[in-house]
Order: C-alpha cells, then structure tokens, then sequence
C-alpha cells in the first residue's frame, strides 16, 4: 500500500510540470532557411547563423526577426511569430491548469508561423544598370 502511495504521488509530481504542447512540441523547433542563389548569409534576431541552406533551431515562445544578405542585393527580411499549437487544446479539455501554465512558461504552447523560409533574390537580368557614354568632339 505504501509503494502505491508513492507511485501516485511521483507521478503526480511528474504530471504537474508538464503540458500537452511542451511534451508534444519542445520549447525548440527547426527553421529551414534557404535561398536562390544558394549561400547568402543569414542572421536571426541580429545574430550571424551561417549561409544558405541551413536550419536554425529557434525558440517557439518568442517571435524571430530573419534577415538574408547576399552581395550585390538588397537583404531581404522575414518575421516568423509564434501561434497557439492545437495540443493545447489537450490541456484545456481535461482541464489541467498546471500543464497549461507549463506550456505558457516554456514556449511549448506555441508553433512557428512558418518552419521555412526561402529567399528568392531577383534574377541579373530584371536588374536595371544605368550606363553612360561620353563622346568627345574636337
């Protein structure tokens, strides 16, 4: 009998630092970054994270700010923000606030609005490039 006391108040303990979104989602989740033309440099939230292609693992709990610079082009920027995850619907359906506060406390409430972005920079030839010539007469 004591044994089965113990048992359920471990598990107890176990199951009131959890929610649904944390166990199913993590607090981390990959971003594929790439880009056309391949190897533009890469920063997330203003810090370098390398060239095209690669994947970042990024927190779900905050909004990220993505920006890609290849030379010769303007850099282009993406925001990625967090969404509430379906899994949390989990905690609300059997009513566990403790796993729901888990959830909200660590980011796994959340998922990324988009788990990839693609850089499509213009092609050389829609650029415009302005020319002059000069003659000189004597």
């Amino acid at each position: 009998m004591r044994h089965a006391v113990q048992t359920a108040v471990l598990s107890f303990m176990v199951l009131s630092v959890t929610g649904c979104g944390t166990v199913v989602n993590g607090i981390y989740q990959d971003l594929a970054i790439t880009s056309n033309p391949g190897g533009a440099q890469v920063s997330v939230d203003g810090i370098s994270s390398g060239t095209t292609p690669v994947v970042i693992p990024v927190t779900r709990k905050h909004g990220h700010v993505v920006k890609v610079e290849h030379d010769g082009y303007q850099p282009i920027e993406a925001s990625v923000v967090p969404q509430t995850s379906i899994w949390e619907w989990g905690n609300v359906i059997f009513a566990w606030l403790p796993g729901l506060a888990v959830d909200a406390w660590t980011g796994g409430m959340y998922e990324l609005s988009y788990d990839r972005v693609n850089a499509v920079f213009p092609a050389q030839s829609d650029r415009t490039v302005n020319t002059s010539h000069r003659t000189s007469v004597k």
